[in-house]
């Protein structure tokens, strides 16, 4: 696994529609968590861990070196104010959605208003993590098509609605 605040090299899955992965922040203070969810992204072909960090100073830095299309973001971290304050700053980046994480409940008004697509239970499965993480990527391809209702419909959703 990288050290954390260094941007990943990730091997060439391959071609086809999955040669140009979603490519994907992870953020969390335990390095047993991030290493976890390391282990399980090496395995999806659509996704591509770029960058990992364990604190939001250093995902700030490794957002603007890596561009991600994701960040999977811990709510609960050790520097600037809380995860919520990162949320907010990764969701006004163009072209960057935004999964919110906790193993605490009660936060998910909280992470929607700082700008998550969605929060998921880091301590569930980790298929509803993914299936989040994928799902996060559609409203954009929507919102160019402009259905405003479709959008309000999928952030409506749970991520158990998904499977």
């Amino acid at each position: 696994m990288a050290r954390s605040g260094l941007p990943l090299e990730t091997p060439d899955k391959g071609d086809g529609p999955s040669s140009h992965p979603v490519r994907l922040l992870l953020v969390d203070r335990d390095a047993r968590v991030r290493s976890a969810i390391h282990e399980t992204i090496t395995l999806e072909s659509d996704l591509t861990l770029v960058a990992e960090a364990a604190d939001a100073s250093a995902a700030l830095a490794m957002a603007d070196s890596t561009s991600p299309a994701v960040a999977l973001v811990d709510l609960l971290l050790p520097d600037i104010g809380t995860g919520l304050d990162l949320v907010h700053s990764l969701s006004q980046r163009p072209g960057c959605a935004v999964v919110a994480m906790s193993g605490q409940g009660g936060l998910r008004e909280a992470a929607l208003a700082a700008g998550a697509f969605a929060l998921v239970d880091k301590s569930g499965d980790i298929d509803a993590i993914l299936t989040t993480v994928r799902a996060s990527i559609r409203p954009r391809m929507i919102d160019s098509k402009g259905s405003p209702e479709l959008l309000d419909l999928l952030h409506a959703w749970e991520p158990e609605d998904w499977a």
